[in-house]
């Protein structure tokens, strides 16, 4: 019968009846709409109390400038939770263009990128030049932080240069990577002007291009660099030339001592 009356009637015919059922969801709705006045007053006391909050305690960062955001690595790897009110979600981020747009730098990592292989180069005319950033010697990366931080002085404002070893971890790894397939292409064009026949000293001159050809391309895919292999061995003509691997324990390297780029066998 309930069903019946709820299908036809009104509201009003429906309290006048003294239906149950709609008089239970009726008041219901008026608990819950009390309810939720209650709560956004809450929300309201809250909100205004969270802003007197921030306008008494001290910055988060801790550090000796106001205007610094991120004076620790932490406050840095935590920006994406603590960047924007959880309470406000009015605001949107700025990325990209849209920064630009803001006359925000956006492009100032590739400047000092730039000036970090610089520094980079360097190494490798001095022969310091490490595999992992990790296996720098504490005197080379002073001279490192240094170096940056007098080009950028805006990266000295952090604790314990973090800014400035953050670029080093992000972009050596690729530079080593870049360098050593400059070694690689370097050695092919030793090899082709080998090809001319000047005797020994070509054969010299190859076989130290190989070798120096080698060990960049084995730091940068991770091959045991401690590992000592055999130099590469003069051909003769009873030898047949071909792309047989010479060195059984290492698939990467043919007869003529060339590295197989991307024509690594399948044991």
């Amino acid at each position: 019968m309930d069903s019946k009356i709820l299908h036809v009637a009104m509201g009003k015919m429906l309290m006048r009846a003294q239906n149950n059922t709609y008089m239970a969801l009726s008041v219901h709705l008026n608990t819950t709409e009390i309810n939720c006045a209650t709560l956004e007053r809450e929300r309201d006391t809250y909100r205004c109390s969270y802003e007197k909050l921030l306008e008494t305690l001290k910055s988060s960062n801790d550090g000796p400038w106001e205007s610094q955001k991120y004076w620790h690595v932490r406050s840095w790897q935590q920006r994406d939770k603590f960047e924007e009110v959880l309470l406000d979600v009015t605001e949107s981020r700025q990325r990209g263009k849209s920064c630009a747009a803001q006359n925000i730098n956006v492009a100032m990592r590739y400047v000092e990128s730039a000036e970090a292989r610089s520094i980079w180069s360097e190494w490798k005319h001095d022969g310091k030049l490490e595999l992992k950033w990790s296996r720098v010697t504490p005197k080379d990366v002073a001279y490192y932080r240094m170096s940056m931080e007098s080009t950028f002085p805006e990266l000295k404002l952090c604790s314990h240069h973090w800014e400035v070893d953050k670029i080093g971890k992000q972009v050596y790894p690729n530079f080593i990577i870049k360098d050593a397939n400059n070694e690689v292409e370097k050695c092919k064009g030793r090899q082709a002007k080998s090809g001319s026949g000047n005797g020994d000293r070509d054969a010299d001159v190859e076989n130290a291009a190989i070798r120096t050809t080698r060990v960049a391309f084995e730091k940068c895919h991770g091959t045991d660099e401690d590992s000592t292999a055999p130099s590469k061995k003069q051909r003769t003509d009873a030898q047949p030339d071909n792309e047989e691997i010479c060195h059984q324990g290492d698939s990467r390297w043919n007869n003529a001592g060339e590295p197989m780029l991307g024509r690594m066998s399948v044991r």
